[in-house]
């Protein structure tokens, strides 16, 4: 394993050809731009840190991640920056989101941010 660090004096340039795919992990950036989307661009050096010259505006940024797939019959997930919902064929349920965790099978489990945890079997808290 391999670590290359470089360091760039501001108001340098750098162009991150596509053949770098397999190379670069987890470059910061000032726009936010996830590293495959830093491919086949030029980025500048500032003082706040890499700016892309010439991006188009449709490159993913960290936070816009929206997936959406259904597995099987009823089966979906969902991730998004609010939160992560997994509904599976016979109904059972996850949510992670800002309320917490909320976990549905024959019946409801709730843990919210400060750890208290509620259950539900049937209709009975």
């Amino acid at each position: 394993k391999v670590q290359l660090v470089l360091h760039m004096p501001v108001g340098s340039r750098i162009y991150l050809d596509k053949s770098l795919h397999r190379l670069i992990y987890d470059i910061d950036n000032i726009e936010n731009v996830l590293d495959a989307d830093m491919l086949n661009r030029t980025w500048e050096m500032t003082k706040e840190g890499l700016k892309c010259i010439d991006c188009t505006g449709q490159e993913s940024k960290i936070g816009d991640i929206d997936v959406k797939h259904k597995i099987s019959n009823g089966s979906r997930v969902h991730i998004s920056d609010k939160g992560v919902y997994i509904k599976g064929d016979n109904d059972e349920e996850v949510a992670i989101d800002s309320n917490g965790v909320i976990i549905r099978k024959n019946g409801k489990i709730k843990v919210y941010k400060g750890g208290n945890v509620d259950i539900k079997i049937g209709d009975e808290w």
